[in-house]
């Protein structure tokens, strides 16, 4: 007796050894790729501004509304531990929040795992989580996806529990995902119909839906309420009604009678080719093994699995159909996860220890692999950024030099922060170039729209009249260069400013 108790307590240990491994890892990994002093932009930006604006007026922004609020509200918590000067500080902070709480997630993927498999196909899976190189890179943008995929794993960690009053926590656990992103929605559908499946032998199962139900709708009324009072809607069902409309508009337009099979068509197509890309490189042949396994064994269990598969690739299928970004799918990875560790499981019964330790070195080397290869240039950010502030330094209206012109918000924020969004005017306005054929054409169309400086680099997707202008700048007697980030010691970022000398430029317009 007292030897198992000892065997039993070495196993513990060791997979909490190996269990803290894999997260000192996957912290370090996420550290090494992070991007310091790299300012957040577009979705991370919003949610920035809302954040702040709480923490600065001590209370929500009436002026306005922004969809899946409740990652800036935490946020907003968090920001309120610290007292920075900088907002690039509090940027920073919003980036290694995302880190921290994607690498804690660590945790409820393993024990998910455990509700399947035992304790060294658990480690499996939570090493799959901790080296998929796609959540690694989301981790570090400061965004919304890591908390709504710890909540949802939670949520399925405690339906799948063997103790049944968990599975009422679980409905709790996603109106609180739903408020973070309105996709939540069916992660509750997914838990509606597969509490069903469980527990469709227990006399009380309607019942016991109801206090489901009711916990799920008083998660998240509160919220609805408050939105619905300073913003006019919910933010939930108002997104998929809107996003349906828009679909229903652009389609009938183009296609007439048959525009839904165009639809179908189209949205289909894209579905397959993103969600499949989103596979890759750790699940691309594992997840499909573990499908098909699924079906062939039939069960209680892989029907559950099944049916909340299905349930949530829903608003992945609808988002593709939409938009070209794999964030939409990352909160399948859970799912993914558990799957591929089916398949992995049934295929390696005979030879498992080599078999597993081929799976581990192939795991580490194509997420290091893909990584390397999709790694930001943190050297050619900062300069970017550093430039986007001599932008706001020296000019008033630019032409649009996308996608280094992201940075010109954040590098414009500096010069009233704090300060609170709805007081928030860019320095500089940005003029649309792509409907131009010449630098001289854009100059004439846009010289009453407030134009001042041209901005041409070596952006090899640039316009070619601007690269053109950035290569030959004697070419062009009315372009005065005021800035060469050669001369201002840039290592990777080759860009130019330049003023326009109207009067030359009338000059050469009439000889």
């Amino acid at each position: 007796m007292f030897l198992k108790l000892v065997n039993k307590k070495i196993r513990t240990n060791s997979s909490l050894i190996i269990i803290s491994i894999i997260i000192v890892s996957s912290i370090i990994l996420r550290l090494y790729y992070f991007p310091y002093n790299i300012p957040v932009t577009f979705d991370a930006l919003d949610y920035f501004w809302y954040a702040s604006d709480i923490k600065n007026s001590a209370g929500f922004p009436k002026e306005y509304g922004i969809g899946n609020n409740g990652w800036p509200i935490l946020l907003s918590l968090i920001f309120n531990f610290f007292n920075f000067d900088n907002f690039l500080d509090y940027m920073m902070v919003q980036r290694h929040t995302t880190v921290i709480i994607s690498t804690l997630t660590i945790i409820p993927i393993y024990f998910l795992c455990r509700r399947f498999f035992d304790k060294t196909y658990s480690l499996l899976g939570a090493l799959f989580f901790s080296f998929e190189p796609r959540l690694i890179q989301n981790s570090l943008l400061g965004i919304i996806e890591p908390t709504y995929i710890l909540l949802s794993t939670i949520c399925l960690v405690f339906f799948f529990h063997k103790k049944r009053y968990l599975i009422f926590l679980s409905f709790t656990i996603s109106g609180i995902a739903t408020i973070f992103r309105s996709e939540g929605i069916f992660l509750f559908v997914g838990l509606s119909i597969a509490f069903f499946l469980k527990q469709w032998k227990e006399e009380k199962k309607f019942l016991q839906y109801s206090y489901a139900i009711g916990l799920y709708f008083l998660t998240i009324i509160p919220m609805i309420f408050w939105r619905i009072q300073y913003y006019g809607e919910d933010l939930i069902t108002s997104r998929f009604s809107t996003e349906s409309s828009n679909i229903i508009t652009k389609y009938s337009l183009e296609s007439n009678e048959i525009w839904f099979a165009s639809y179908l068509i189209d949205a289909t197509y894209n579905f397959v080719k993103l969600f499949g890309w989103s596979l890759f490189p750790l699940f691309f042949m594992i997840f499909p093994v573990g499908i098909y396994l699924l079906f062939k064994e039939k069960n209680s269990i892989n029907k559950t699995l099944l049916v909340l598969i299905g349930i949530f690739l829903i608003p992945v299928y609808l988002s593709f159909s939409v938009a070209n970004d794999l964030r939409y799918s990352f909160f399948m990875f859970p799912l993914v996860i558990v799957v591929s560790v089916f398949g992995i499981k049934q295929i390696s019964k005979k030879r498992k220890n080599i078999f597993l330790l081929i799976i581990i070195c192939s795991i580490i080397l194509s997420s290091i692999t893909y990584l390397e290869i999709k790694s930001v240039d943190r050297i050619y950010q900062v300069e970017t950024f550093n430039f986007a502030k001599e932008v706001v330094e020296r000019t008033k209206g630019i032409n649009d030099y996308y996608p280094q012109s992201m940075y010109l918000e954040p590098a414009s924020m500096s010069h009233k922060w704090p300060s609170l969004k709805s007081s928030y005017m860019s320095k500089v306005d940005i003029l649309d170039i792509y409907d131009d054929e010449s630098i001289y054409s854009f100059i004439k169309s846009n010289r009453n729209n407030g134009l001042t400086h041209i901005i041409a680099d070596d952006y090899e997707k640039r316009v070619e009249f601007l690269r053109d202008v950035y290569i030959y700048e004697d070419r062009y007697p009315y372009l005065i260069k005021i800035f060469d980030s050669h001369k201002s010691g840039y290592m990777k970022y080759n860009v130019k400013i330049f003023s326009i000398d109207y009067e030359t430029f009338d000059k050469i317009k009439h000889s």
